[in-house]
């Protein structure tokens, strides 16, 4: 970042006489930003400014350009200093990289940012050595601070939660952490973590237990951290439910959503008992059954197959999800089936030995 708002400079100063902010200063902005490249722009237009103000109601005075810059230094500190926030990948970064006393440096690092790592360490102390019966949860020190990450976060746990459950496995290195990582998860949500999280307890609790599963270091592998399937399928939940609303008004029962009264449907019952009934009027083709299109929204639900950042209810793999009647459903499985042939999956006959 600093390179980039130096170009910038040498771009903007380039047709002109005046001097552009000091090296401090830009330094300055950046670690003011947190990663924020457009907080970065916006700071450094107004170092600018305060700069050129300063710098001339300086003229005539005593070495009046060093008295220029340390008070445009003020000036831009008083104007940008602000609480410490980290964004939300930054805070995924953190954590999910798991970074621990004598790591060694990642390759990416600058010389300056690895020394600041070195310093670290050296105020780091080592945590006690654990028992025999507990020695395979021994871990070096940390270098993430859980009690600065949730002071400076702005981030709820729950939506942290929502993150690392979508990208926990890219970072894990065998079946035993992903383990880990999942339980800790379900401790989050049992002491109240979930959607929308209340608890001061949910937070440290989904951090520590996410260190404490990952391996460290965290091999390299070009992860890139992706947005949860969750929100998708809320959507699409949410639309099914006023498909659901549309059929009860259209049955007359829209005040029946969840009271049992005899001869009328709730909502419950028609996403559950009149899928198969509203899908056969649709074949119909009755003039007189106006079935409102909306139902396909809960009555049709094609599963796809599910990955780590891949596709979600509704869709599959071979787009084919918007086909009518459940033949896109048989084309996939119908190749999931030709797949499985060819790898030899399927048992031809079992090999349990026979014991007299």
């Amino acid at each position: 970042m600093i390179k980039a708002l130096q170009a910038m400079l040498t771009t903007h100063f380039a047709s002109t006489t005046e001097k552009p902010p000091t090296k401090d200063i830009i330094e300055m902005i950046v670690e003011s930003s947190n990663g924020d490249i457009r907080s970065a722009v916006m700071a450094l237009e107004f170092a600018c400014v305060v700069t050129l103000q300063v710098k001339g109601a300086g003229k005539g005075r005593r070495r009046a350009d060093t008295s220029g810059r340390g008070s445009a230094r003020a000036v831009l500190e008083a104007v940008t200093r602000r609480e410490q926030s980290l964004v939300l990948f930054h805070l995924m970064g953190k954590i999910l990289y798991n970074k621990r006393k004598g790591d060694s440096p990642a390759t990416h690092l600058s010389a300056k940012d690895a020394a600041k790592e070195r310093e670290l360490d050296e105020t780091l102390v080592d945590p006690s050595p654990l028992p025999g019966w507990l020695s395979e949860h021994n871990r070096k020190a940390s270098r993430v601070c859980v009690e600065t990450l949730a002071s400076d976060s702005p981030i709820d746990s729950s939506l942290l939660g929502l993150y690392i459950h979508q990208n926990y496995t890219m970072f894990c290195t065998d079946v035993d952490q992903c383990d880990a990582v999942s339980e800790g998860l379900s401790w989050t949500d049992w002491i109240g973590g979930h959607l929308p999280s209340t608890t001061p307890y949910a937070f440290p609790t989904l951090t520590l237990s996410t260190l404490h599963a990952l391996p460290t270091p965290v091999p390299r592998k070009g992860q890139k951290v992706c947005k949860p399937s969750w929100f998708d399928v809320r959507k699409k939940e949410q639309a099914a439910w006023e498909g659901v609303g549309d059929v009860a008004g259209w049955l007359g029962h829209v005040g029946a959503s969840d009271e049992h009264v005899p001869g009328r449907w709730t909502h419950a019952d028609i996403a559950v008992e009149l899928g198969g009934w509203l899908r056969a009027a649709d074949r119909s083709n009755d003039a007189q059954l106006q079935v409102p299109r909306a139902h396909k929204l809960f009555s049709h639900l094609p599963w796809g197959v599910a990955g780590v950042g891949g596709n979600v209810l509704g869709e599959d793999e071979y787009e084919e999800a918007d086909e009518g009647e459940g033949e896109g459903d048989m084309k996939v499985v119908r190749a999931l089936r030709d797949q499985e042939e060819e790898k030899g999956w399927w048992l031809e006959s079992d090999d349990i030995e026979e014991v007299e």
